[in-house]
């Protein structure tokens, strides 16, 4: 560019100047220009029309990535808006069936409804993975639209990142992306996010103090890391959509907080944010309208008392639901107001605190236990072949009463935590002792020792039970999601 500039200079090509400094003027201006980035990765058809209007107001455009074609985005769009209408039915129903003698009649045609609603359910989330799965993206998908955004001479301003999340990975039907896929990806494409300011991270549990410090420390040029301490809204009500606009019109304002003070003011601007758990890291200050406030530096990374009380949760709450021993009729209690799921958002908040590795449980394990049913049916698809060779050999083997049903069970999608558990244990009376083998990385290849009514693949499979269906360790971010009927779950984490 400066050999141009001198170019324009010589006597010789002074006819030619109008016209070179127009076009140099154009580059310019088109090189100069920022936009948003929205990573959308699991088909949020309404966050991504906020994003637009807010970027209206700001005189920028919205650049969605992955690319796919628009009929697609919203044909899923409408199955998801299906699915959810349906599921809120089947709330309400469950609340009114509850208030009435289970024999009533109206009980019985009240339970008849959630049945068929639950079936209609099963079928749109079915259809809506099969849709989702032809237009899926891996990291060098994603890779390639950034690089070509970035040779385009786009610059971003913001990056909204949409999706799943357990606060270290946000994913969706549409892209799995961890932290460091993320930063890997923006490294290679930095002109891209030179001049980036704000990062809206539309996902549960990303607005942590150990999540936004560790965007940040991937995104150091921005000033602003958003998302929510707590759960997240759904993007099937006004909610979040709302906060997202409003945040992303109230950037300049957010960019001017100087302090804690200041911080909460631009926070409680943005509109509808006092009902939800919004949080940033603005600045060095962490701030939320429902957490306490304060700067980076301050930070109690000992927090032995938050610690303590965590560690107790678990040994009350955690491995007992495992087991089935909390919750109704044998099912763990995953509700959004549990104690299981209190204990969650307080294990999140604390991720930052020293002591935490200690607790020898992960944000992958405890949002697995906060879906189990979803866990066991992809489970139960990944390993379908496994689980029917071990329920033939089961049923050639003395139980006693026991007749197998409670394998079937397993197989048809009925049964609950606690008859799991109880399965489980009485499979594992028919493995060998178990023999510690110290050069074996794999959890699912332990040594055992002595005679066994099981072969070695059929050991393996009621191993594999306990570890991913009882301990759920192991257990892939993708399987909070019903698996989509004939396609391949995810591999476990520790193959």
């Amino acid at each position: 560019m400066i050999s141009r500039l001198h170019d324009l200079r010589c006597p010789v090509l002074k006819h030619w100047m109008p016209m070179a400094l127009t076009a140099m003027s154009t580059l310019l201006v088109e090189y100069a220009r920022a936009d948003i980035l929205f990573l959308d990765l699991n088909v949020s058809e309404s966050e991504v029309a906020a994003a637009r209007r807010a970027a209206k107001v700001r005189n920028e455009e919205v650049h969605v990535i992955p690319e796919i074609p628009s009929a697609i985005r919203k044909q899923i769009w409408a199955l998801d808006h299906r699915v959810y209408l349906n599921q809120q039915k089947t709330k309400s129903l469950r609340k009114k069936a509850g208030a009435l003698a289970p024999e009533s009649a109206k009980a019985k045609q009240m339970l008849a409804q959630i049945e068929s609603l639950e079936q209609e359910i099963k079928d749109l989330l079915s259809t809506r993975g099969k849709v989702a799965e032809t237009v899926r993206k891996n990291e060098k998908d994603i890779d390639r639209e950034i690089r070509d955004l970035q040779n385009s001479g786009i610059q971003f301003t913001s990056i909204v990142v949409s999706g799943h999340s357990n606060g270290t990975h946000i994913f969706g039907s549409l892209a799995h992306l961890s932290e460091d896929d993320f930063g890997l990806l923006l490294k290679k494409n930095t002109a891209l996010h030179s001049r980036l300011n704000g990062v809206y991270l539309w996902g549960c549990y990303t607005g942590t103090r150990k999540s936004t410090l560790t965007w940040k420390d991937k995104l150091p040029t921005a000033e602003i890391i958003m998302g929510f301490h707590e759960q997240g809204p759904t993007n099937m009500t006004t909610g979040g959509p709302t906060v997202l606009e409003s945040a992303l019109i109230q950037e300049p304002n957010l960019m001017r907080a100087a302090n804690i003070p200041a911080a909460e003011r631009a926070l409680r601007q943005i509109k509808e944010a006092a009902f939800y758990p919004l949080a940033a890291l603005i600045h060095d200050q962490h701030v939320g309208i429902k957490i306490r406030s304060s700067k980076v530096s301050e930070q109690d990374i000992s927090c032995a008392a938050e610690v303590s009380v965590i560690r107790d949760g678990i040994t009350s709450q955690f491995f007992p639901s495992t087991l089935g021993l909390r919750g109704q009729a044998g099912e763990i209690n995953f509700s959004n107001s549990s104690p299981l799921r209190s204990l969650y958002a307080r294990f999140q908040a604390n991720q930052h605190c020293e002591g935490m590795n200690s607790l020898d449980i992960d944000s992958y394990r405890f949002l697995a236990i906060l879906h189990p049913k979803q866990v066991r049916s992809n489970f139960v698809q990944l390993y379908l072949n496994d689980l029917i060779d071990l329920h033939t050999r089961v049923r050639e083997l003395p139980l006693g009463n026991w007749n197998g049903e409670l394998m079937d069970r397993l197989l048809n999608g009925t049964i609950n935590q606690h008859e799991l558990s109880t399965l489980i244990y009485r499979l594992n009376e028919f493995l060998p002792p178990m023999r510690i083998d110290i050069d074996s990385d794999s959890p699912f290849l332990t040594t055992r020792s002595g005679p066994s009514e099981l072969s070695e693949s059929q050991q393996q499979t009621v191993e594999r039970m306990d570890l991913m269906l009882l301990k759920f360790k192991c257990t892939p971010l993708s399987w909070i999601e019903p698996p989509i009927p004939g396609m391949i779950p995810e591999a476990p984490r520790c193959d």
